[in-house]
């Protein structure tokens, strides 16, 4: 973490690179008095401040992980998040027909779904809630009066139905060595120096003899960042245009379907 910085009112908490997810529930935390502050006003959960306290927005899901960082703080009981659908679900209804929503579910299941990619809730908005064991649920404020989705800790309730992830805009990569020789630890050790120094987030990956690929996430990652980066020593090829589909507790019957 390069920086942690408290405005003068002790408001804002300014974060620079590294864990800032983990830095800012410990640093508003460990502040009764930014803390009360915030329990006597109200707050737009997706604005923040760029370390040189600009206002922008906190990106995917802001408000949901403002939520869970003032519930760890408040020690609440549980949290609600409203969203355009009836809870979790165990697909996207844009992509698949007669989705099922799941009732409840533990966070250790709800954290694997969204590391795949669903997109209701943000992995950063579960482990502040994770950590001290508070309820977080998922409505719908199309119908306020529905049930929705509960997660909590206990995996009792994980029943294992297949759930089907789509990732779209997805760019596939392959790294070759450029004198046709076997990729090695050594190899791997530097290209993933390579991609962790531009930001790189792989989302898959396939290790053979003579190649080693990835799928990352085209809209954050530039392919000439990508070959700026390697094309010294490593032959590169891409596709781009591509989705990445993933089943969760796959069968035979989902599989053929």
């Amino acid at each position: 973490m390069s920086e942690i910085r408290m405005s003068s009112e002790k408001k804002i908490a300014v974060i620079g690179g590294g864990s800032w997810a983990t830095a800012i529930v410990k640093i508003l935390c460990n502040n009764v008095t930014s803390v009360n502050w915030w329990m006597r006003n109200d707050a737009a959960g997706f604005v923040g401040h760029t370390p040189e306290l600009l206002t922008t927005t906190l990106g995917r899901e802001g408000s949901d992980f403002t939520a869970g960082i003032f519930a760890y703080c408040l020690n609440a009981e549980n949290v609600t998040i409203w969203k355009d659908v009836p809870g979790m679900l165990n697909a996207d209804p844009k992509y698949f027909n007669n989705t099922v929503k799941l009732d409840k579910i533990s966070f250790q299941e709800a954290i694997e779904l969204s590391y795949y990619g669903a997109s209701v809730i943000h992995p950063k908005t579960l482990k502040p809630l994770q950590n001290k064991n508070i309820s977080l649920f998922v409505k719908s404020f199309v119908d306020p009066q529905a049930e929705g989705s509960e997660i909590q800790s206990s995996t009792a309730s994980d029943h294992l139905i297949p759930s089907f992830i789509v990732k779209v805009g997805q760019l596939l990569i392959s790294f070759r060595t450029r004198d046709f020789s076997f990729i090695v630890e050594s190899h791997l050790s530097d290209i993933f120096n390579r991609l962790s120094a531009i930001g790189a987030k792989i989302n898959l990956m396939q290790n053979s003899a003579l190649s080693f690929s990835i799928l990352v996430d085209a809209e954050k990652v530039h392919i000439d960042t990508i070959l700026k980066a390697f094309q010294t020593d490593y032959e590169v090829r891409y596709n781009d245009g591509l989705e990445l589909v993933t089943i969760r507790h796959h069968d035979q019957a989902t599989i053929d379907r």
